[in-house]
This record gives C-alpha cells, sequence and structure tokens, in this order.
C-alpha cells in the first residue's frame, strides 16, 4: 500500500509540473492604435515573456489579434526596449485579478476617432483594460487594472514616437 501511495504522490508532483510549463505563455500585453481619418495611423506594440517590448517592422500592415497573442508574436520582430524581469512579474501577477474586474461600456458615436486601448493576455483570452473607439469605451475598473493601465502608459511615453 505505501508502494501505491508512493507512485501515485510521484504522478501527481510530474503532473503539476507538466502542468506549470503549458501555461506559460510567450506574451501578456499590448498596446493598439488605428485611425484611417486624413490619412493611415497605426500604433501597435506587446510586451512578451521575456520582458521585450516590441513593434511590428512592418508598420502598414495591421494585426487584428484573435485567440490569444503568441500564436501572433512572431509578426512583432522588433525590440524597443526591456522590461526587468521584477517589474514584469509583478505586473503579470495583477492580471487575474483585473479579469475578475467589472467592465464599463458606454456608447459613442464619434467620427474618425479610430480606436485605442490596452488589453492583457491570459492563456488564449484577452482581457481588456481600456478601450476608446467611434462606437464605444471600455474601462475595466477593477484596481489591478487600473494600475497596469497606468504602467502600460508610462511605457508608451518612452517609445519612440511612430511606434
Amino acid at each position: 500500500m505505501t508502494r501505491l501511495l508512493l507512485h501515485f504522490m510521484i504522478l501527481l508532483v510530474a503532473m503539476g509540473s507538466c502542468e506549470e510549463d503549458q501555461d506559460e505563455q510567450q506574451a501578456y500585453f499590448e498596446y493598439f492604435g488605428v485611425n484611417h481619418a486624413w490619412g493611415f495611423q497605426y500604433s501597435h506594440w506587446i510586451i512578451d515573456g521575456a520582458g521585450n517590448v516590441r513593434v511590428s517592422s512592418y508598420a502598414d500592415s495591421v494585426v487584428w489579434l484573435s485567440g490569444g497573442l503568441d500564436p501572433h508574436i512572431s509578426k512583432f520582430d522588433s525590440v524597443i526596449f526591456q522590461v526587468s524581469k521584477t517589474e514584469l512579474d509583478s505586473q503579470i501577477a495583477k492580471i487575474w485579478p483585473a479579469s475578475k474586474g467589472p467592465v464599463e461600456t458606454i456608447e459613442q458615436h464619434r467620427n474618425d476617432f479610430g480606436a485605442y486601448g490596452f488589453n492583457a493576455f491570459y492563456q488564449d483570452k484577452i482581457i481588456p483594460l481600456s478601450l476608446r473607439s467611434d462606437t464605444e469605451d471600455k474601462t475595466n475598473n477593477s484596481t489591478e487594472a487600473a494600475q497596469l493601465i497606468l504602467w502600460l502608459q508610462d511605457l508608451q511615453e518612452k517609445l519612440p514616437k511612430g511606434n
């Protein structure tokens, strides 16, 4: 019986470590902005699991993310700068609580405004943090989402203009 129990415990430990590997994702955050009024403006960057802030070197190719960020990470091929692992880990820890926050949606009737927003990703799910567009504004009202938005806005300020 002891031997059976030992084998069962080893199996549980092995399964737990496999699950941890499966949960590892390549990218966690994105900013996007697109506007076609008076010409074409497009800005899109992500933060990957290594803390790299990445943009696409093909700025005229709009990337619409679906099914999570990881399938699209190769489209963001230029690293602008890097966030420290400690800083990134502290922000990643806020994603799950932010996913539980209430998202307020306000209908809009803007013309030529475009769409701008911040998202976080948890596995294959998009966690909306903020969105401003022609048709609606969305704001995640959790405390963690507000903290993530401020952090991402600070990073946005560090990017060279045009990204």
